[in-house]
């Protein structure tokens, strides 16, 4: 089965203070002193936000008064919490990341909970996967507080739905009540050809994930229809050295590349990454595999006016070539097989204008495009214990069956 999905959406965020300010700074490096580009800046709980240019300086204008929560990211850094108290307008504020790193004293390898959103919400970042080595979405998603970490133990042996507030075997609830996005993107409709039995999430590329955010309580009616929550996977943006990944399984092995390329002053950058996934139900015979070639394209850029405000661009094309294969085992019957498909191909287009306005914090807009092939191919063999008659006739009239062996050219052979 071939599906596709075009959607259009757009939105504003509103505010209405009362006395606000402005706060402007720098995003440095930590070691190097280097200015750092493409950070982004958000208020929590707010739609406020902005991204450093390429002095690595940033401008919030019309702040409320107050107690804010600034959360500081750019990719191959540490996420960083900012704490203001807000009394007066503040520019000479200054950030430092740190280098995003195995070797940190101490990592936190489990879901991070929001606090400061009114819906229960948790991120999963780029650390915590490196850790787990994970090889699917769904490995990832056994660190969230009650999940189990051998829900699956291959690709091959069946669908992985992500389930949340849930029992999975519970069909039509949980599963289909279930969104997953991947840059804007929902990866399907709310349901799949065979059943409500959600979003097969096998596809997707594990490696080039950023991070993961789980909605698990009621969320926003930007996401549409859905009654148990939301999985947003957030690939890499920005620029970042040649990675190269490589995880290994008794029965998965895992081989990625990825690179973030800056295109020049003001031409933004260019993230490319390559994932091939083989994973087999059994090591003894390993005929039976489920195969990923995920591959994925992601231009962003953004430009900067005097007055603090932002024009954000961003264009991603993900997608996978690959699925279920038995065609190769010797130890299966003669001539057959079960082949199937698991292509698809997601792709956005976006735009975030931060206006910072005493009235208008940003717009959004943009258009998401959803390609799935399914298509399954099964030859099997057929047989039966009991005799059956088979007709051989074209000619009108009576007749009797016969043994094939006693009559091979009887009409009638049993």
């Amino acid at each position: 089965m071939k599906t596709i999905v075009l959607a259009f959406f757009a939105s504003a965020s509103l505010t209405a203070w009362g006395q606000s300010h402005k706060i402007a700074g720098t995003v440095l490096d930590a070691k190097s002193k280097v200015p750092v580009e493409f950070a982004t800046l958000w208020i929590e709980g707010s739609g406020i936000g902005t991204m450093t240019d390429s002095q690595g300086k940033f401008v919030i204008q019309h702040l409320a008064e107050g107690k804010h929560e600034v959360l500081v990211r750019c990719l191959g850094y540490s996420e960083y919490k900012l704490q203001l108290d807000v009394r007066k307008d503040k520019e000479n504020i200054v950030v430092y990341l740190s280098e995003q790193t195995l070797a940190l004293n101490e990592v936190t390898v489990t879901a991070e909970r929001k606090t400061a959103d009114a819906t229960t919400a948790y991120t999963l970042g780029r650390t915590a996967l490196d850790h787990l080595q994970s090889v699917s979405v769904s490995d990832a998603l056994s660190l969230l507080p009650g999940e189990q970490t051998s829900k699956f133990k291959g690709l091959t042996s069946s669908a992985q739905v992500i389930t949340l507030r849930g029992e999975s075997t519970e069909m039509g609830n949980p599963d289909f009540g279930t969104v997953v996005e991947m840059d804007g993107v929902r990866l399907s409709g709310n349901a799949t050809a065979a059943s409500t039995s959600g979003t097969d999430t096998r596809n997707i590329g594990n490696s080039n994930v950023e991070r993961i955010e789980v909605i698990t309580g009621v969320p926003s009616v930007e996401y549409g229809d859905l009654t148990n929550g939301v999985v947003k996977i957030v690939t890499r943006k920005g620029k970042s050295p040649l990675i190269v990944d490589v995880a290994v399984r008794p029965t998965t092995q895992s081989y990625a590349v990825s690179k973030g390329v800056e295109l020049g002053a003001k031409a933004g950058v260019l993230n490319l990454s390559y994932e091939r996934v083989r994973s087999v139900s059994d090591i003894a015979s390993p005929y039976t595999s489920y195969v990923r070639n995920a591959f994925g394209v992601r231009y962003s850029n953004s430009l900067h006016t005097k007055t603090g405000k932002t024009l954000s661009v961003d264009f991603s094309l993900n997608g996978n070539v690959g699925g279920n294969n038995t065609e190769a085992d010797p130890d299966a019957f003669k001539e057959t097989y079960t082949k199937s498909r698991d292509n698809a191909l997601w792709s956005s287009l976006s735009f975030n204008y931060m206006l910072n306005s005493p009235w208008l914090s940003n717009l959004r807009g943009g258009v998401t495009f959803s390609y799935a092939d399914n298509r399954v191919e099964e030859k099997k063999n057929q047989s039966a214990s009991s005799v059956q008659p088979a007709l051989h006739t074209i000619e009108e009239g009576y007749f009797v069956a016969a043994k094939y062996e006693e009559d091979p050219s009887s009409p009638i052979i049993l």
